[in-house]
């Protein structure tokens, strides 16, 4: 299971799609749906010296990965 703890920038929305089972259940894969609405702020993350990578986080409940880090390279222009 899977939840966003974190948003860089704060003008991208994060959510989790419907959890779906692959392989009888072996596996269980959750898409991850990322909206940059209209109107947002100009924002350059393309993890140059201009402006670093956007980031999300979020929380797991894997014991070995307890934390999951995803770096977004985006720009948005007005």
């Amino acid at each position: 299971v899977f939840k966003p703890v974190e948003v860089f920038p704060m003008s991208m929305k994060v959510s989790l799609g419907q959890r779906r089972e692959i392989n009888n259940g072996a596996v269980v894969q959750t898409p991850l749906l990322i909206d940059v609405p209209p109107g947002s702020p100009a924002v350059n993350c393309l993890g140059s010296d201009v402006g670093k990578f956007g980031e999300i986080v979020l929380e797991t409940t894997h014991p070995q990965v307890p934390k999951l880090r995803i770096l977004v390279k985006m720009a948005v222009e007005n």
